[in-house]
């Protein structure tokens, strides 16, 4: 049996074929790293956030994968959940369930 944290420190998988998946995306915040959009997930019939990086950098991509793997173990209200990463043209994203509200300053 595979222990939980033994899967946690494996390196993530990107997945590939996902363009065709969310349609057109519209943006919604960018920061320094990283800029979320909001899409469609016609595969699963709901709207969701898409947190893509804005640098091809390695370090950042490993911390966004790091990030997501972190956020995927956990389940609370105030928390996105994770739905997918992957990597679209180049680059890596991950898609999260879509908090409609005010942004946090």
């Amino acid at each position: 049996m595979t222990d939980r944290r033994d899967r946690a420190q494996r390196p993530a998988e990107l997945e590939t074929s996902l363009s065709h998946r969310y349609g057109t995306a519209v943006p919604l915040a960018a920061g320094g790293t990283a800029e979320i959009y909001r899409a469609y997930d016609a595969a699963l019939g709901r709207e969701v956030a898409l947190k893509y990086l804005r640098f091809d950098d390695p370090a950042l991509k490993t911390r966004l994968l790091r990030e997501a793997r972190a956020l995927a173990q956990l389940q609370h209200p105030g928390i996105c959940e994770v739905y997918r990463v992957g990597e679209e043209a180049g680059r890596p994203f991950v898609a999260m369930r879509l908090i409609d509200g005010e942004e946090i300053d």
